[in-house]
């Protein structure tokens, strides 16, 4: 059995659908068909925002309760987006060549010891 030293530490969920940062890189997998995507910082941020103005729009101060349960569901869910994406801006850019070294100079080497 193999322990996840790597966990991420925030996970964005809404309905089936997983996001979280790795690398650098926002992963997401829904859950339903197992499909796996995996989208730059800027197309999150981008995707967070129209989330977002979609729920400014929204007739939630009309006092329309049939669906505020679900509107909380997406507040959360890009509050929680936000969280995956700074997150992913701490780990650094995948392209650039310095954090590709740098994760490279970080990585725990193992050397195996044989005796006689």
């Amino acid at each position: 059995m193999a322990i996840n030293i790597s966990a991420p530490t925030t996970v964005a969920k809404l309905g089936g659908l997983r996001v979280w940062a790795e690398r650098g890189l926002i992963r997401s997998v829904q859950e339903k068909t197992g499909e796996r995507r995996d989208m730059s910082i800027r197309d999150a941020i981008e995707r967070t925002i129209a989330i977002n103005d979609m729920l400014k729009i929204s007739p939630r101060h009309e006092r329309n309760y049939a669906y505020i349960d679900n509107w909380e569901n997406h507040m959360r869910f890009v509050e929680d987006m936000i969280k995956v994406i700074q997150e992913a801006k701490e780990q650094g850019d995948p392209n650039d060549e310095s954090v590709v070294k740098d994760r490279l100079r970080r990585m725990k080497v193992t050397i195996p010891m044989f005796t006689m």
